[in-house]
């Protein structure tokens, strides 16, 4: 019951019916779990598993240093105590009285009183005073999130830009600019970047501009990039990846394709006018309009290719971050800069694009250029999503996630979740 609990209050359980047994480092129930006699499973021995060799009509009940000693200082109860404190943690910025809230909830079935929250606050107070901050050691330590616009954009004219760009550089501090702020898009909207691409990945990944997916085909959300070197829709094709329903009301995934090849080490300015949903035209599929321009090459003429998709409802999905230069995942990121990005409200005709002289801003809820020299805030409602040194992605501080841990542990240790009352 100890053991079970833990998975299922850090949210890491995995429910099976059936099947082989396996390793008590697995996060499955504890009936699945090897019965090995010469290296029992150390939770289990330690809490009075029966030994197996016979029946056991009656359980015995033991109170030892062991099992305290498995519970303050086993790597057991600590991963799952850090696994829990990254459950409430998850896409929070800070962990306030609402996520104590949250915590009694799940560990003891119960609401917190205001004198337990108060307590649980000033602890986590100050234990992140007294963690040590980790020392980082950055891959690129004296870069700034910024470069200078004339590196890669000084052919680009008539379109606005500021004097710097944003450098997104996989592996460094600026992998992924999180948009805070997210709440007005629904399934028509159009995504316009001024942007280069430094290179693409040796394998089928694809270098993301902007998403708001974490790369499940289970998952509603969306994703605009460029394909890389092995793809099955051709290198260096601008695409559009959807997550949503179909006009049946079907869970549907589906790559829209372009056909347009997305030079590499040029300025470039691409859209994508998304519209997914149905029309009197079309009553059974949505369309993805793309436009790109090679801005190095002054007589080069803007391409435009729609593709229609069956997507037609359902690609925002408030649950996932919208991100620039990757996903809310692992992998799948850009490389190179981006001199502008914009977002607006419904699917813009070509005259409304920012390549026109004459467009309306009216419908931009998102318009970034870049100027000055603070990279770390480098457009209004955003945070970078950087990589603790475990290798998982947090908004919060090391000391946060450390002082939040000791505070799970402290509570899979306490008598109310250990004994029935």
């Amino acid at each position: 019951q100890v053991r079970d609990a833990m998975l299922a209050i850090s949210g890491e359980l995995q429910i099976r019916d059936g099947g082989s047994a396996v390793s008590g480092t697995t996060p499955y129930r504890s009936v699945y779990v090897k019965r090995m006699r010469n290296r029992p499973d150390e939770m289990l021995c330690g809490f009075d598993a029966p030994l197996c060799f016979e029946s056991a009509p009656d359980r015995i009940s033991t109170t030892t240093p062991i099992q305290s000693l498995l519970l303050v200082n086993g790597e057991w109860t600590l991963s799952r105590a850090q696994a829990f404190a990254k459950r409430l943690l998850a896409g929070k910025h800070e962990f306030g009285a609402d996520e104590v809230r949250s915590a009694y909830r799940l560990v003891y079935n119960r609401d917190a009183t205001q004198d337990e929250v108060d307590m649980a606050l000033n602890f986590i107070e100050h234990q992140s005073s007294v963690i040590p901050s980790p020392e980082v050691k950055h891959k690129y330590p004296d870069e700034t999130g910024l470069r200078p616009i004339a590196q890669h954009f000084n052919a680009v004219k008539d379109v606005e830009l500021g004097d710097k760009t944003l450098w997104i550089q996989p592996e460094s501090r600026f992998e992924r600019l999180q948009v805070l702020s997210t709440d007005e898009l629904d399934d028509h909207f159009t995504v316009e970047a001024i942007v280069n691409l430094d290179r693409i990945y040796a394998d089928s990944s694809v270098n993301t501009l902007l998403s708001r997916w974490n790369s499940s085909t289970k998952t509603d959300g969306w994703n605009i990039g460029v394909t890389s070197q092995k793809s099955s829709y051709q290198p260096q094709n601008f695409i559009v990846q959807l997550v949503g329903r179909n006009f049946q009301d079907e869970p549907t995934y589906e790559v829209v394709a372009s056909g347009l090849q997305f030079p590499l080490n040029k300025p470039v300015y691409v859209a994508a006018v998304i519209s997914a949903s149905t029309s009197k035209e079309n009553p059974t599929s949505g369309t993805v309009t793309f436009y790109m321009k090679d801005l190095s090459d002054p007589n080069a003429k803007l391409e435009k290719s729609t593709v229609t998709t069956s997507v037609v409802s359902h690609i925002q999905n408030p649950a996932m971050k919208m991100i620039a230069g990757g996903r809310d995942a692992s992998g799948h990121l850009w490389d190179g800069q981006i001199a502008r990005l914009a977002i607006s409200k419904g699917a813009l005709s070509q005259e409304q694009l920012l390549i026109d002289a004459k467009a309306e801003t009216s419908s931009r809820i998102l318009d970034w250029t870049f100027n000055g020299d603070d990279g770390e805030h480098p457009a209004p409602n955003t945070a970078w999503l950087r990589r603790s040194s475990a290798g998982s992605v947090t908004t919060v501080s090391e000391q946060t996630l450390g002082a939040v841990t000791d505070f799970c542990h402290a509570l899979f240790n306490s008598n109310e979740f250990l004994y029935l009352q």
